[in-house]
């Protein structure tokens, strides 16, 4: 059951700090991670954080990722979003998008399924149901083979 999701920018110090995270914990956590625009452009700003996780999140840990801080590329295939979502899967790490509302001021965080499948979506709405509804969509549902 997840009950704390905490937003972090992806920087360096965030990331190491989940280095460290006890593996009981794992399952309790899903850290919304900002990728944190630079100089460099969207795309490489995607590989770095692609990266970063790699070398960092443990096995497991189900993270969000919001890229709405980036600009979306003037030229090329290349997507942020998606980049980042084929590289983590490649890794084996399980990540959920971020999906926002652009007419919404955002206050708090839900996913709208399961752990390491859906979205994550920000809304705005009370942090207390945005965890009863994470929680709820964790659990075993009647009728419904488990993966």
């Amino acid at each position: 059951m997840v009950t704390y999701m905490p937003i972090l920018k992806g920087r360096e110090g965030e990331f190491r700090a989940f280095t460290h995270l006890p593996a009981s914990l794992v399952w309790h956590i899903l850290p919304i991670f900002e990728v944190v625009p630079t100089g460099n452009g969207p795309i490489k700003d995607a590989y770095r954080f692609g990266n970063q996780a790699r070398e960092s999140v443990p096995a497991d840990l189900t993270i969000a990722v919001d890229v709405r801080h980036l600009s979306d590329p003037t030229e090329g295939v290349r997507r942020p979003l998606r980049d980042i979502a084929d590289d983590l899967a490649a890794w084996g790490i399980p990540m959920l998008p971020v999906l926002q509302s652009s007419s919404s001021s955002w206050i708090s965080t839900c996913t709208v399924s399961g752990r390491g499948q859906g979205t994550a979506s920000r809304y705005s709405s009370s942090l207390a149901q945005c965890r009863r509804w994470v929680n709820s969509a964790a659990q075993p549902r009647p009728n419904v083979p488990a993966h």
